[in-house]
């Protein structure tokens, strides 16, 4: 059995530890963060056998495969780089890092050390999104020219915004790098390298201060595919609409008719352009929050113990993190950024 640790006991960082424990092959032997109390009830919590708020300590004393870096982009590229030289692989939660630089440095130095880098994009893990892309590879649609996703997920404007993610009051680069990396993973997963992007930003809440509007519009794949993301953290929600939908709305349109998944409903719906409709209930899942995690911590395991290539490793897991940049780029500027195909 593999035998790993995660790195930062916050709230994202014990979400990692749950699904960790529902993963066969792994075994999470220490966790490590700067606050040892809160490292201490982590490893209570969730079974681990030691606990360290030293990095060099857990190096010197611990014999592990990998370690999980749940951190933040300010902490991660130095952090990937300890653990790269104490001989592990590592996962690494998104964003990377806040520039290309830094994420092209982390890939490069695992590469030349022999390690294995994963960047933990969650979306593409969700049975909604796979079921989603099943129908789109067998054809549902006909060659996709069209996509678009739509959330609206309003944040409060009294502080705290929400104790659980303390970094949303802070973080100065928010939607976009914060909250939407896992959907331009989802973009090129579902039609092909992302190629140029055009985005929006706006900043409306005063309880943070960073951006919570983002518009990005992004040409990907051979068809190829425009593909708009239309994101709000501000709000207010749509007509008839009680709560915040637990996934966005998503549209494709092609050739042979259009596919919509309903996240009110669970549902996905094919329309054939001589106006016929069907709809496929999903199966529920019992807990949103963990599942893409169980899923993809899951993947990270099997393909470290069996040699296969992983989903969104090394500089393939790059893209996502340049379109998200590019996003920023293309608002301060007014223009198109063309893009690196991914």
């Amino acid at each position: 059995m593999l035998t790993g640790a995660v790195i930062g006991c916050g709230p994202a960082g014990r979400t990692h530890l749950a699904a960790w424990r529902r993963v066969r092959t792994a075994r999470i032997e220490c966790v490590l963060d700067l606050d040892p109390a809160r490292a201490a009830q982590a490893a209570r919590d969730f079974g681990a056998r030691r606990h360290y708020s030293e990095f060099d300590r857990m190096a010197a004393e611990m014999r592990l495969d990998f370690v999980d870096i749940v951190a933040g982009a300010d902490s991660q590229p130095a952090l990937a780089e300890r653990a790269v030289a104490a001989g592990w692989h590592v996962l690494a939660e998104t964003p990377l890092a806040h520039s290309m630089k830094a994420a092209v440095e982390m890939v490069e130095l695992a590469e030349n050390r022999r390690r294995r880098l994963m960047v933990a994009y969650t979306e593409r893990w969700r049975t909604a999104f796979r079921e989603l892309k099943r129908s789109l590879d067998s054809g549902a649609a006909g060659p996709a020219h069209y996509a678009r996703f739509f959330e609206r997920r309003p944040l409060s404007r009294v502080r705290p915004i929400d104790p659980a993610r303390p970094a949303l009051e802070s973080a100065r680069q928010l939607l976009v790098l914060e909250g939407l990396t896992g959907y331009f993973d989802l973009v090129r997963w579902l039609f092909g390298g992302i190629e140029s992007v055009w985005g929006a930003t706006g900043h409306f809440n005063p309880a943070v201060k960073g951006e919570d509007f983002a518009l990005a519009v992004m040409r990907a794949g051979p068809v190829p595919t425009s593909a708009t993301l239309d994101i709000n953290w501000s709000g207010p929600l749509p007509d008839r609409q009680l709560r915040p939908a637990p996934l966005p709305a998503v549209r494709i349109e092609g050739g042979a008719g259009a596919l919509e998944f309903d996240p009110a409903a669970n549902s996905l719906v094919r329309r054939g352009y001589g106006g016929s409709a069907g709809e496929r209930k999903l199966a529920p899942v019992p807990d949103m929050r963990l599942e893409p995690y169980v899923e993809l911590l899951g993947h990270f395991a099997e393909c470290l113990e069996s040699g296969r290539p992983m989903e969104n490793e090394g500089s393939a897991a790059l893209a996502p993190l340049e379109a998200a940049l590019a996003v920023y780029e293309s608002a301060r500027t007014g223009g198109m950024v063309l893009l690196k195909k991914s």
